[in-house]
């Protein structure tokens, strides 16, 4: 086990991985589910919100850097108006029982219950995502999303405690993180791999 110190780190490898990634859209590189990134932003301020009242510790710096992240992505969008994805109506069913999530998460005063559904709402804005990272791997960046998942990788390492509150959000973000690096780097690799001649 790392020391608690080294969350410092994984909220620093999260926060240079939304820089990449904004700096991606503004370029063009990138374009990203204005659902998704919208959504990303709220389940995050929920879940630190319920891990600072559950008594969590420094894992929660990782939360708190993915409430800043989405937002930065979200300027970046509309810095660069054209870098965003088309939304089609997966996005908006997604989105909308996202946001239901949130409202549910609402009416409880329960930090554990709360921690759960913010993973729930996260994920539900993840797959449109998840979508196009599987079907136009070149429209997401894999530097972003490798640093997201070293970012959670980091943060798990530091746990001594594997309650809920300490472990649910870092051990969803290592998860989703990696799932979309895949989708991202695998069709890249195969793609290459075909002889040309």
């Amino acid at each position: 086990m790392l020391s608690s110190e080294f969350v410092i780190l994984g909220a620093a490898l999260n926060a240079v991985g939304h820089v990449d990634y904004v700096i991606d859209t503004v370029r063009g590189r990138c374009r990203p589910s204005i659902v998704s990134w919208t959504l990303w932003s709220f389940p995050p301020g929920i879940a630190l919100a319920a891990e600072i009242v559950a008594g969590s510790g420094p894992q929660a710096l990782l939360t708190f850097a993915l409430v800043l992240g989405p937002l930065s992505v979200l300027g970046a969008c509309a810095v660069s108006r054209t870098a965003h994805w088309a939304t089609g109506p997966v996005d908006w069913w997604c989105g909308a029982l996202s946001f239901a999530t949130i409202l549910l998460w609402a009416a409880t005063s329960n930090a554990k219950l709360a921690i759960a559904l913010a993973i729930v709402t996260d994920a539900l804005a993840a797959v449109p995502t998840v979508i196009k990272a599987y079907r136009v791997p070149g429209s997401e960046s894999p530097g972003a999303f490798g640093l997201f998942a070293a970012s959670g990788t980091v943060t798990l390492l530091t746990i001594d405690d594997w309650s809920l509150a300490t472990c649910g959000f870092p051990v969803y973000v290592f998860g989703l993180s990696n799932v979309i690096l895949l989708l991202i780097v695998v069709p890249r690799r195969r793609l290459v791999a075909v002889p040309t001649g």
